[in-house]
């Protein structure tokens, strides 16, 4: 029972430890400054005629891109009422028609769902829906 019963404290005293860390860490838009190449939709690796990227400018919290062949450009707000959160405002985007436009629209309607967002250690930002599922994967573009 005593082993028992000290495996359980090791634990909770694990797990105190592990939300300490995170505890208190609000994010900025400045810590999603800068341009992020767009990887993965829905799970799935994106292939588009031009390299799908999000650009952050912090200052002014304006959101400019490409969704696989039409630029893009909009707004978006960081931490309203939590600290992961991520809101996109109205977004807008040139017309041309390509010949494959399934990376793009997937892109489109991953955007729309965005509420939350993580970052990963390897240079990778996560963008995820109000209950936390992943919607896209981006790296920080070089």
């Amino acid at each position: 029972m005593k082993k028992y019963l000290k495996c359980i404290a090791m634990m909770l005293g694990a797990m105190m430890l592990v939300s300490c860390g995170n505890a208190g860490k609000t994010y900025t838009a400045k810590d999603l400054a800068g341009e992020w190449n767009i990887v993965q939709v829905g799970g799935k690796p994106v292939k588009a005629e031009v390299e799908p990227f999000l650009g952050f400018q912090a200052d002014d919290k304006q959101l400019y891109g490409n969704a696989g062949c039409n630029s893009l450009m909009g707004s978006f707000e960081v931490g309203a009422g939590q600290a992961d959160a991520l809101e996109f405002g109205a977004l807008g985007s040139t017309k041309r028609m390509c010949a494959d436009m399934e990376a793009e629209d997937a892109i489109l309607q991953a955007m729309g769902q965005v509420k939350r967002f993580a970052f990963q250690a390897d240079n990778r930002l996560v963008l995820k829906d109000a209950e936390g599922k992943e919607l896209m994967v981006l790296e920080a573009r070089k």
